[in-house]
């Protein structure tokens, strides 16, 4: 029996393509929709006795191999060492020269997760990795399950336990484990951490990520976390963090959980929650969403209570809800991660995944108890934090439930919930933000934003922009208490002279506890207006509302000197005239140089 026929003999063509399509069963054969084509109807047919696949809406058919080719855009080579892995087939006999660039990069992956758990294991140096593993409560099982490793504090301990297992410099450069000096050499880019292979959906590692621990001699630990660079082999857009081991528990639950660190994952595999998996330190991607959604329709996010989950969850919300996927949120107490509730309270864990609820449902929760509705500016601050997220909505039914409920719960009008939610922001065609033209400083409203609120969310995801704030603005240009209370927290933050050391909205939220979801939704309302664009014309954005306010401050200012100038002269009070009109000409200068801007 030659490797092929050996693959195919140990291998279930229906579990193959199962993990790609959902099948169910059609006679003696299985269908589902083409992967290759859009349709409505399936067409797409497998026949396990015959051990072949067939589309009749598309044509494309073929063997187990050809499938795992055409899905994976990838060529023979590749297609028989991913089944061969499957099957635990060896392919020793394949001459070396016959392997491409890719297939030699993902050697070197292999290879140096292999050396990397053994450096765990066994080596010396690898003590201070299994204590903090067992600080962390990471059982020896766990461990060898997920092939956690160590990296050493060395420069190049993986440079030259590669080189003498024969791998080219090109071959080691492109691996992306190692960093290229300016004279050509290259250096171990992991040193002095705890190492998590990072695996494909089919087993494969691609790329890694690693913890610092305490005490590296070669690496400064500026950050905690540090992950495998864009490879050949590694697109982290494209990879889920633990997809691979969490995929048949997936389909069993129904729904992936879906988490933030590494860690995360880990401990909720231990914890017996293992339809988990995370988005390789990055926002989750459309892609990724597309790769969960052959597993499963549902997904669950353990967002964190503060902005970052709420900025975490606007983004999430645009790209499942496309792949028409039902959303639902974990409830996080107290704070903390996942990784902690699962190693504290494996039990606790496991009742929070159980007790997911609808993610529009969690956010109206979150913000009922730390909101107070019965002012303006609470109601506000509600408002501006939920309708990005219901008018996201695909469902106009649910949308309109949710339109419902918020109008209850504020004693607002839906009409004016509605007119609120469609002016929040619009966005150009050009891919510009367009803010509401009604920008009155002084007029109070209810749910609508006002152009102070835009610049201060942008200030809010960019703090470097509280000097300009500062330099430029003055109190009384800030048209809310509650605006003013932010402006005078910015000043009190810069001139602290370690300011840089907390997070500006942290530091707001602190000082502000009477309306701490306020910066927050801010932020919000900043992510949702201009979160499409770059930094670069984000900043653009910033400066266009900086000199829209400054204009509009100026021409009440104006108005306001004219009463006063009508009043000093019926008064006669000449040098108050004289005062006022000296001041009318500084601001008209003012507003000249706006305008040249």
């Amino acid at each position: 029996m030659d490797t092929v026929e050996e693959i195919k003999a140990r291998l279930n063509i229906e579990n193959i393509i199962g993990e790609y399509v959902r099948l169910t069963p059609a006679g003696t054969n299985l269908k589902g929709l083409c992967p290759f084509h859009r349709e409505k109807t399936p067409s797409f047919m497998v026949s396990p006795d015959k051990e072949m696949w067939h589309c009749f809406g598309c044509g494309k058919g073929g063997d187990l191999f050809t499938f795992i080719m055409e899905i994976e855009g990838i060529e023979f080579p590749e297609a028989l060492r991913i089944l061969a892995e499957r099957a635990g087939v060896q392919l020793s006999r394949i001459p070396q020269p016959q392997k491409n660039k890719k297939t030699r990069v993902l050697d070197v992956l292999s290879l140096i997760a292999q050396w990397y758990h053994q450096s765990f294991a066994l080596s010396k140096a690898g003590v201070v990795a299994r204590e903090y593993a067992q600080r962390r409560g990471l059982l020896p099982e766990t461990i060898q399950a997920w092939q956690i490793g160590y990296a050493p504090d060395l420069w190049d301990a993986g440079l030259a336990f590669a080189r003498k297992r024969g791998f080219t410099q090109e071959e080691l450069r492109e691996s992306g484990m190692f960093i290229v000096k300016g004279d050509g050499a290259l250096y171990d880019r992991f040193r002095h951490r705890l190492m998590f292979p990072i695996r494909d959906h089919r087993g494969t590692i691609v790329g890694f990520g690693g913890r610092i621990l305490d005490g590296s001699k070669t690496d400064p630990g500026e950050a905690k976390y540090i992950n495998s660079p864009q490879t050949l082999v590694y697109d982290k857009s494209n990879v889920l963090f633990g997809l691979y081991q969490a995929k048949s528990s997936i389909r069993e639950a129904g729904e992936a959980v879906i988490v933030e660190g590494y860690m995360d994952v880990v401990s909720s595999s231990q914890a017996e929650v293992k339809n988990v998996v995370a988005a390789s330190g990055t926002a989750l991607t459309p892609a990724q969403a597309r790769i969960l959604k052959r597993y499963t329709s549902t997904v669950s996010f353990a967002f964190d209570n503060d902005s970052a989950g709420l900025r975490a969850a606007l983004r999430a919300l645009d790209i499942v809800w496309i792949e028409a996927m039902t959303v639902k949120a974990i409830p996080i107490i107290g704070g903390k991660d996942p990784d902690d509730i699962a190693r504290e309270s494996p039990d606790g864990w496991q009742n929070a995944v159980a007790g997911a609820v609808p993610v529009i449902d969690y956010w109206i929760s979150v913000f009922q108890k730390t909101t107070d509705l019965s002012s303006g500016q609470g109601k506000r601050v509600f408002a501006q934090a939920l309708l990005p997220l219901i008018r996201r909505m695909p469902d106009s039914i649910e949308q309109s439930h949710y339109i419902q409920r918020v109008s209850t719960l504020l004693h607002v009008s839906e009409e004016t919930i509605i007119k609120a939610m469609n002016a929040t922001v619009k966005k150009r065609a050009d891919g510009h933000a367009r803010i509401p033209a009604s920008n009155a400083p002084h007029e109070q409203k209810t749910v609508s934003s006002l152009s102070e609120e835009f610049l201060w969310g942008i200030v809010l995801l960019h703090p470097e922009l509280i000097s300009v704030i500062i330099d430029i603005v003055t109190e009384d240009m800030m048209p809310t208490d509650a605006l003013k209370e932010l402006y005078n927290c910015a000043k009190l933050y810069y001139n602290q002279p370690d300011f840089h050391t907390q997070p500006f909205i942290d530091f707001v939220r602190a000082q502000t506890p009477q309306s701490e979801n306020y910066p927050v939704a801010l932020q919000m309302l900043a992510e949702d207006a201009f979160g499409h664009l770059d930094t670069e014309h984000q900043l653009k954005e910033f400066e266009k509302l900086l000199i829209r306010i400054q204009r509009v401050w100026l021409a009440i200012q104006r108005k306001e000197l004219i009463f006063q100038l009508k009043d000093a002269e019926q008064k006669g009070d000449h040098a108050r005239i004289e005062q006022l009109l000296a001041e009318q000409q500084r601001l008209h200068s003012y507003l000249q140089r706006l305008e040249g801007v």
